[in-house]
C-alpha cells in the first residue's frame, strides 16, 4: 500500500498494471509525444486534458492536428485509455460509470472540425493492440 500523497513514478503503475485515468492519459501522451519527436506525426500537438462533472473527475489524452491551409480548421483526436475510446473528439463517450464526457474546450465549439487522420488512428490502435 502506498501512502496519501507519496510520489510514485509511472512506471510503477504500468509495471503493475494499476493506475487511474491520469495514470493513463499521461503514459499515452508520452507515447504520442514520442511519435512527434521521431517524426511520425509532423505537426502534431499533444496534451492531456481533464473535465469535472459534479464529483466525477476523469484525464485523456488529446491529439491536435492543424490544417495548414485553413487556420479554422483542426483534427483532434482523443485517446482515453481509461474509457475505451479513440476517435474524434466531437464524438464523446460513455466512460467510468456512463458519464458521456464532453472531451471539448470552449474554443473547439468555434472551430470547424476536419477528418480524422486515418492512418494515425490505425498506427495507434496497432500500438496499443501490442
Amino acid at each position: 500500500m502506498i501512502p496519501n500523497y507519496h510520489v510514485v513514478s509511472l512506471d510503477k503503475f504500468l509495471e503493475h498494471g494499476v493506475g487511474t485515468c491520469r495514470h493513463m492519459a499521461l503514459f499515452a501522451a508520452c507515447m504520442v509525444e514520442r511519435f512527434i519527436n521521431d517524426g511520425y506525426l509532423n505537426g502534431a500537438r499533444v496534451s492531456v486534458e481533464r473535465n469535472q462533472i459534479n464529483e466525477d473527475v476523469h484525464a485523456w489524452c488529446r491529439i491536435t492536428f492543424d490544417d495548414l491551409h485553413d487556420p479554422n480548421t483542426k483534427e483532434v483526436l482523443i485517446l482515453d485509455a481509461a474509457g475505451d475510446y479513440l476517435g474524434p473528439l466531437n464524438k464523446g463517450n460513455q466512460a467510468e460509470g456512463g458519464i458521456n464526457w464532453d472531451y471539448r474546450r470552449p474554443e473547439d465549439k468555434r472551430l470547424r472540425s476536419g477528418g480524422i487522420r486515418k492512418n494515425f488512428g490505425g498506427l495507434l490502435r496497432n500500438v496499443l493492440r501490442r
